[in-house]
């Protein structure tokens, strides 16, 4: 069974041509084992890719019955993790094909396709969900690479039911500048964030911000929708 629903393709770019070639990277960073170079950069370099993961899910708190929205998706292993915690329902979207068939993948083998939807497309496209909310709307990793995050975020902001998550690079982190000309050299654009940006963009697109924690060189976004009356959930204790 194919769990994938075609969407509008992405338009061809350095971009894409990034994530094609190191889709099998990042799903290394999942697995167990050591391995080299990967297993030395994932377990030093990117640990605040793990660090933001913990975070969202201690966040989210009981999953049971939730349905859960995961933008930039990669290789989906949120998604499984999503499911095995109790979501009732986990959509992920990403626009790299090859991102997606891992992913599919690891859908598969935990035996998930029932209730694990994934999508091709852009993350400023959002009209396959209608307007019914999901309680969890998670975008990791998305905001380094849109040219527009107002425009990236306003979609994913209407579809909040409960809580958003969504990580942005620090621009005063000691990484942010070489990295943006590192990628920059390569054809891709990085965008730099500081609190005051993200919590404007919280701002416009009618979320209040519940916390805005720095893990290592990104920032953790939590926000909620904004109606009169709404009562907060209740800030999570650590650990998984």
């Amino acid at each position: 069974m194919d769990s994938r629903k075609q969407e509008r393709p992405p338009a061809p770019g350095r971009l894409d041509a990034r994530f094609a070639h190191e889709a099998r990277d990042w799903e290394r960073l999942y697995e167990q084992g050591p391995s080299f170079p990967f297993g030395l950069w994932n377990r030093f370099g990117r640990v605040s890719v793990r660090q933001r993961l913990v975070r969202t899910f201690e966040w989210s708190g009981d999953l049971t019955g939730a349905r859960v929205l995961d933008l930039g998706c990669g290789v989906g292993f949120a998604l499984v993790q999503a499911v095995r915690r109790g979501a009732a329902e986990a959509c992920g979207v990403d626009r790299s094909p090859e991102m997606l068939a891992l992913a599919e993948k690891r859908v598969g083998a935990a035996g998930f396709v029932d209730r694990v939807t994934l999508r091709q497309g852009d993350a400023r496209d959002l009209e396959f969900a209608g307007t019914r909310p999901f309680d969890f709307v998670w975008a990791l990793g998305l905001f380094d690479y849109v040219t527009d995050p107002l425009e990236a975020l306003r979609p994913a902001a209407r579809l909040v039911g409960r809580r958003l998550m969504a990580s942005f690079p620090d621009r005063a982190a000691l990484r942010a500048t070489p990295r943006r000309l590192y990628w920059r050299a390569r054809g891709v654009a990085i965008e730099l964030y500081d609190r005051s940006r993200i919590a404007a963009l919280a701002e416009a697109c009618g979320l209040q911000v519940v916390s805005l924690e720095r893990l290592g060189p990104i920032f953790l976004l939590v926000a909620e929708p904004r109606p009169e009356g709404r009562n907060p959930l209740p800030r999570p204790a650590r650990g998984w």
